[in-house]
């Protein structure tokens, strides 16, 4: 399943299928909240896997700059995950397989202390 996003990879992708245009790094922080090293750095991973292209070079303000867009669609993402998920060879439920992929320490935080709240109930 090496082609499983990480939650922020997955929101800068979001982010782009969200527009009806394609967006500047600064565009995707600013509506992503995401710094920019991270959107840099998950759009390398987006455009190394085919889920996002560079659509053009653009003057932005005074220097030139790369806009991308999504080339694959929220349909077509889900169900390649979902046959991955279906086709991965361990006996995991899909949650786990998913929570395996992520890298967001934030994320695996949250997940670990909702995993301990309903061990204690």
């Amino acid at each position: 399943m090496s082609n499983m996003l990480s939650s922020r990879q997955f929101e800068v992708l979001t982010t782009l299928w969200e527009s009806d245009h394609p967006l500047l790094v600064s565009e995707i922080v600013e509506r992503s909240s995401i710094h920019t090293s991270t959107v840099q750095l998950a759009l390398k991973k987006l455009i190394k896997v085919k889920y996002v292209a560079e659509a053009e070079v653009i003057h932005s303000k005074k220097v030139l700059a790369r806009t991308y867009k999504p080339i694959i669609t929220k349909d077509e993402y889900l169900k390649k995950i979902s046959i991955a998920i279906n086709q991965s060879k361990s006996a995991k439920s899909p949650l786990v397989a998913l929570v395996e992929q992520e890298v967001d320490p934030k994320v695996l935080m949250e997940l670990n202390e909702i995993i301990q709240e309903k061990l204690k109930r």
